[in-house]
């Protein structure tokens, strides 16, 4: 019974108790709207964008285990059995001693803050597969330092971690880290045994880490790679600009983390040293729990609502989207004020007149309020007053500007409709019929296209406002 409740066993079941309230619990709302704001496709055009980006294989991967957020339980449970695993294989990577692994558990607890950070910047950020991809990452990593740690001579480790590295146009970011690891342990192992000569052996690998991304930039001309963060490529899509700190900061500590574990890995510390150890272990991942709430609680009760109104406009839930307005403590925001107004104009009711004051932006470009409420009340609101052309030139500007969405595929295909351009409807709507799980929605509106006149039945396209408008669909 002794052996089945050790600490560490404790603190690992703790720790994903914790996961279970952070995600499904108290977010399954954002989980399900980050589902509804991304969109996996398998066409050529697809495979090949995936294949050209460093750690594109990954993002593929990623992408599509993001479809199971539809369900958010499911998906949670998928992304927090991967943090088991992940967890397990650095213990196994690194040779974690007991009393520190506890530490083990800081990755996937980084992994969970660079979740619950997330609100209205995943707008903006074009990174298929966030949430499942530096998990993937991660774990590959893990894996990669374990198998070459096994090799016995130190020429053999240091030139298998050279051929990892030259996978980086697949792997990205993560098949470099799993090699600046390797060479960190094989740093503190010549040190250790006072074999200074050893250190050459790191220039093997450290050569490839620092030629392959060039010979990569240099060679594979037509390719969505860049000169700027070149070894950075695989990690989502932050800039180095100061609005972005914040959300770089997770993968910061994972990589500190992982760089202590390999440092103390093939050091023998006293008994002393390894209860102080324990206790840092235990505090760096109460500190990152604290984050997560702190995180968690920084998105607003505004955002939550806005967020659950959108959903409930789009799947004609009326009521639920006007009693959202009933149980917020909050000021009502103007998004929030123009759904909860479309809802109550199509319960019959009198519309709520917006009085909120235009929010400042606040200087970050990722939290434009004039691009959230392009988002969350221009794209569905034009479409119910019947401004077709409005709801889809702004679904249609953020697809451009930030990659195709499930989300504003749906409006597009139902702008479409309404303008009666059958052959628009039937593009976008292959889109989503090939989807896991928003194809029951796209088979349904599948029949308007396929039957034009039951348009006529339809609740949703009978009671449209018929404004004079002419077709912009270009």
């Amino acid at each position: 019974m002794k052996k089945l409740l050790t600490p560490d066993r404790i603190f690992y079941v703790l720790s994903i108790l914790f996961a279970v309230v952070m995600l499904p619990l108290r977010n399954d709302y954002l989980l399900r709207w980050i589902d509804e704001t991304s969109l996996f496709e398998t066409d050529a055009f697809t495979v090949s964008f995936f294949l050209s980006v460093p750690g594109g294989v990954l993002q593929f991967a990623g992408n599509w285990l993001t479809q199971f957020m539809y369900y958010p339980w499911l998906g949670s449970l998928i992304l927090i059995a991967f943090w088991v695993i992940l967890t397990l294989l650095i213990v196994k990577a690194f040779k974690v001693k007991p009393r520190l692994r506890p530490l083990a558990v800081a990755v996937p607890m980084a992994l969970l803050l660079s979740v619950t950070q997330l609100d209205e910047v995943w707008l903006t950020l074009n990174s298929p597969g966030f949430l499942f991809t530096p998990t993937l990452g991660f774990m590959i990593t893990a894996s990669a330092v374990w198998l070459i740690r096994l090799l016995r001579l130190a020429w053999a480790r240091m030139a298998v971690a050279a051929v990892f590295a030259a996978i980086y146009p697949w792997l990205g970011f993560y098949a470099l880290a799993a090699v600046a690891l390797c060479m960190l342990m094989e740093a503190v192992r010549a040190l250790k045994s006072r074999r200074i000569i050893g250190l050459l052996w790191i220039l093997i690998p450290l050569a490839v880490v620092i030629l392959v991304p060039y010979l990569y930039y240099w060679n594979f001309n037509g390719t969505y790679a860049d000169g700027e963060m070149m070894w950075l490529k695989g990690l989502p899509s932050l800039t180095m600009e100061g609005y972005d700190f914040y959300m770089w900061v997770p993968f910061i500590i994972i990589m500190i983390v992982m760089g202590a574990l390999a440092v103390v890995s093939d050091i023998d510390f006293n008994e002393k040293a390894l209860k102080t150890g324990g206790w840092i272990s235990v505090g760096v991942v109460l500190a990152l729990g604290v984050a997560v709430c702190v995180a968690d609680s920084r998105r607003s009760e505004q955002f939550r609502a806005t967020v659950l109104m959108s959903h409930y406009v789009g799947t004609l839930q009326w009521d639920r989207a006007a009693n959202i307005m009933n149980n917020i403590t909050e000021a009502p925001t103007r998004e929030m004020q123009a759904l909860c107004g479309l809802a109550l104009n199509n319960m019959g009711m009198q519309p709520m007149r917006i009085t909120a004051p235009e929010r400042p932006d606040g200087g970050n470009p990722r939290k434009s309020a004039k691009l959230i409420e392009s988002v969350f009340v221009n794209v569905p609101v034009y479409f119910h007053i019947g401004d077709h052309n409005a709801s889809y030139r702004w679904a249609m500007e953020h697809t451009v500007s930030y990659g195709k969405r499930v989300y504003f595929l749906k409006y597009m295909v139902k702008n479409a409709l309404a303008m009666r351009d059958f052959e628009l409807a039937r593009k976008y709507n292959a889109i989503l019929l090939k989807t896991m799980f928003h194809k029951n929605w796209a088979k349904e509106y599948q029949m308007y296209i396929d039957n034009p006149e039951w348009l006529e039945g339809s609740e949703e396209f009978r009671n449209l406002p018929q404004m004079p408008a002419f077709k912009t669909f270009v």
